[in-house]
């Protein structure tokens, strides 16, 4: 071979051997050429597919491939490093991302080194691109370990802390979404989330309420069957971690998620996504998974402490309610601890300085003090194990005085000596006060003795009243079977008779000239008729239903509407009417048609008693009740003390009633009348109206002769 042959062979071998040289190494030139103080070509080293994944010819034929291969997030800070080269400035490196061909994120680090002409003209600048890719994603990690340990460090609950943590693995890691997902009965809870701007909760996150997942689906049901840290590269070719992520519209590709345990139970996961294809990164989800360890520590922490306090709360709690305190004496520095409940109960605040042994006698009643301060100390002198006493203390301030009950156990060390006192103390204030009024009321028990034996004789007067009451009881149940009946007689007896009446007045007109015998039996049957008729005319207004209409009337107006009425039946009579009419009575609310049936039933009863002539004194006066109803008369005594009344009396001088027959006047049916002259109905409808009117009647023999009615109605 000759000699030039072999120099230019050595030459080719030589050039391959670069080229692979800067194929090896991860760092490549560019350089930028500049005409009129703008940059007009760039040229890029052969090492740049080794950094970016595209080769040099394929950044030559695109102008503005550079551009694009610069994470979205950086090209602003690259594009003023350019400007500070072309202004004539030297800028300092600047780290970013370039976005690789595969699809990859790479951490880069651009230092720029300008090129002037004779002139110091520009004319160009080239660039040195270094992958630091490795040593950018340790420093970062370091550095949310220990943003993340510091945020445990210093919150104070879970919902504080795990937003920032969140926060500081979007903004450190450049996740462009973070959430935390809760552990639930075979569900995932979502709440707390964070999204790295540009993208806002707001475009993308269900408003109202958190967002609830199965337990197996999506990147938390990954992680709890697999029971460590998952990543997936791009989540879109993996249907059903589609459908359980964000929605499509944010644009999320990388995933990753990691456990946080609680006491070796999965408690929840944190999921992170990013809107670029990131390959696994092992160092990354070994601190990831660190993080959650030291989350599981923390929710550890926090719960044990809320334990505590929980603990320390129902202990506080118990003994307020108990009023018992706790204490302890340290024996050698005579320092005195309290628990808050003993504070409370000595009337004492706490904050202030250290309580000792003599704070405690300073409490104690000053009549008092010296009996308790010798017997704790010979209880410690004698080696006793336990100390019980009762005794006053006085509260500050207020000078209350309490009662407290002292109890103690004495701790020894190990060489038998009594070191420290731990006790209790109750208030017993209250139950001391409670056994002297118990001793009170013993003797207040014996001192009415005589009150209760009055009490029994008024219960017999009681008595005697409540056998009046049941025979009225009994006496209303009559007129309600009464009233029953006769709803039912009354219409099937009423339109017969009227039919035989008008059959009777038609015959007595058909043979009024027959024999005077025929004539007489015809009248008889008339009367008949007619007599039964008014009976069922008494037996309809007995069924009568009780709505009336009521409005106040004056007394004495009615009963002389009344007495009017029946005034051809007392002159007919001779019967002489008196009348004593009450001045300015009360109106009385009534209903003045039915109460002047009533007192036409009475009047006429009074005349139909004196057939001989006689005398009828009619009587109006107010009452006002001041004595209790058993010491009043059985007429009065279903009215309330201090109620007004109006009494309404007529007396007749008559033969009066029979004492036998007092009990059944207001019977239906029941009469001392002859035959044809009363139906028995009158009284029963007289008392069923005035009960209506929640008034009192009451009807007896005069101590004068006669019959007296008594009519006692509410003002």
């Amino acid at each position: 071979m000759s000699e030039p042959r072999r120099v230019e062979q050595a030459l080719g071998e030589s050039e391959l051997r670069y080229v692979r040289l800067l194929a090896a190494i991860t760092d490549y030139i560019y350089t930028v050429t500049v005409e009129g103080g703008c940059a007009v070509a760039t040229a890029h080293g052969p090492a740049c597919a080794a950094v970016t994944g595209y080769t040099s010819a394929e950044f030559a034929s695109d102008p503005y491939l550079w551009y694009r291969v610069i994470h979205e997030e950086d090209r602003e800070a690259v594009v003023a490093q350019a400007g500070h080269i072309l202004a004539g400035q030297v800028p300092p490196p600047l780290d970013h991302r370039l976005i690789h061909k595969q699809g990859g994120v790479r951490w880069v680090r651009n230092t720029t080194i300008p090129h002037h002409d004779a002139s110091g003209r520009l004319v160009a600048y080239d660039g040195l691109i270094s992958d630091i890719t490795s040593r950018k994603s340790a420093e970062l990690l370091l550095a949310v370990e220990y943003a993340v340990t510091r945020e445990l460090i210093e919150a104070d609950r879970l919902a504080e802390a795990v937003p920032r943590v969140l926060e500081h693995l979007c903004r450190t890691l450049l996740w462009s979404h973070a959430a935390y997902w809760e552990r639930g009965n075979r569900q995932w809870r979502g709440g707390m989330t964070f999204w790295r701007p540009p993208l806002r909760a707001a475009d993308y996150e269900i408003t109202g309420g958190c967002r609830l997942l199965d337990d197996g689906a999506g990147l938390p049901g990954w992680v709890c069957s697999k029971g460590e840290a998952v990543w997936v590269p791009d989540i879109r070719v993996v249907p059903e971690l589609t459908s359980a992520a964000p929605p499509e519209a944010a644009g999320f590709r990388a995933g990753c998620a990691f456990p946080v345990h609680v006491n070796r139970h999965l408690a929840g996961v944190i999921e992170l996504y990013s809107r670029d294809v990131r390959e696994p990164d092992e160092r990354m989800l070994e601190v990831l998974t660190t993080i959650g360890v030291h989350l599981g520590q923390f929710l550890e922490k926090k719960q044990s402490e809320e334990r505590m306090k929980e603990t320390d709360r129902r202990l506080r709690h118990s003994q307020a309610i108990a009023h018992v305190g706790s204490w302890e004496l340290d024996i050698a520095s005579r320092g005195l601890a309290w628990s808050d409940e003993a504070y409370r109960i000595f009337g004492l605040e706490q904050g202030g300085a250290d309580l000792s042994y003599e704070d405690f006698l300073a409490c104690v009643h000053p009549d008092d003090r010296a009996c308790v301060d010798t017997a704790y100390s010979e209880s410690v002198r004698d080696g006793r194990d336990t100390f019980e006493l009762e005794h006053r203390i006085v509260r500050p301030g207020s000078g209350e005085e309490r009662i407290v009950h002292e109890k103690c156990e004495h701790v020894r060390d190990a060489g038998g000596e009594i070191v420290r006192s731990v006790g209790m103390v109750q208030d017993i204030t209250d139950r001391k006060l409670a056994a002297c009024e118990l001793e009170t009321a013993f003797g207040r028990i014996a001192r009415r003795d005589l009150i209760l034996k009055s009490m029994i004789r008024r219960l017999k007067a009681s008595h005697r009243n409540l056998k009046e009451t049941q025979m009225q009881l009994i006496q209303a149940a009559k007129l309600e079977s009464v009233g029953t009946l006769a709803a039912g007689v009354a219409h099937e007896v009423k339109n017969p008779l009227q039919t035989i009446l008008l059959g009777l007045h038609f015959l007595t007109r058909r043979f009024a000239d027959q024999p005077e015998e025929v004539i007489h039996t015809l009248s008889d049957m008339r009367e008949s008729v007619l007599r039964a008729n008014a009976i069922i005319r008494e037996l309809l207004s007995l069924s009568a239903g009780t709505e009336f209409h009521s409005q106040p009337a004056d007394v004495t107006a009615v009963l002389e509407r009344s007495l009017r009425l029946m005034r051809n039946d007392l002159m007919a009579g001779k019967i002489e009417l008196v009348c004593e009419f009450g001045p300015d009575l009360p109106p009385v609310p009534m209903d003045a048609a039915k109460m002047e049936q009533v007192f036409i039933n009475f009047v006429l009863n009074a005349t139909q008693a004196m057939p001989q002539g006689g005398r009828l004194r009619v009587v109006t006066r107010e009452l006002r009740l001041e004595d209790d109803p058993p010491a009043r008369q059985p007429l009065l005594r279903r009215f309330k003390t201090g109620q007004r009344l109006v009494m309404v009396v007529l007396e007749d001088t008559g033969s009066g009633i029979a004492e036998a027959d007092l009990p059944r006047i207001f019977d239906p049916f029941f009469t001392t009348k002859p035959v044809g002259v009363g139906t028995g109905l009158g009284l029963t409808v007289a008392r069923k109206i005035v009960d209506l009117h929640e008034g009192a009647v009451e009807i007896g023999n005069a101590p004068t002769g006669g019959v007296r009615v008594a009519v006692v109605l509410k003002a």
